[in-house]
């Protein structure tokens, strides 16, 4: 796979971390128009998604293997904390596309705004920051 490429979602894709506990608290349901374009990043390269309930962030703060998701249609998600929503995909309602591999240093400012360590982007291919 490489950048710019779509991804497949099916019913039976396999990945590490489909699985993964989430913690985060819920903190209302809101409505997505079609067009807008959600993040998601992994440890692990994916080549294909599963068709269920995914995170996603509404801001680009990714790191690792990174995947946008553009919504067809407008959709209704469950919205928790730091910008995270939860989307159930499906070939339907968005289309999943690679868009590489990105690294980020941490950023004071973001660090204000949302209370937490938050990355910035250093730029969208493999490298080590100094």
């Amino acid at each position: 796979m490489k950048k710019g490429d779509y991804l497949k979602i099916t019913s039976d894709a396999k990945y590490d971390g489909q699985d993964m506990r989430w913690t985060e608290t819920f903190k209302e349901k809101i409505t997505l128009k079609a067009g807008t374009m959600l993040y998601h990043s992994s440890d692990k390269k994916i080549s294909e998604f599963l068709s269920k309930e995914t995170c996603f962030f509404l801001d680009d703060r990714m790191e690792n293997y990174c995947y946008v998701a553009v919504l067809k249609k407008d959709v209704v998600v469950d919205y928790y904390e730091s910008q995270e929503v939860r989307l159930e995909i499906n070939e339907n309602n968005c289309s999943i596309q690679y868009v590489g591999t990105i690294r980020y240093i941490p950023t004071l400012e973001r660090d204000k705004k949302y209370g937490c360590p938050i990355y910035k982007k250093v730029d969208r291919t493999i490298r080590k920051v100094k």
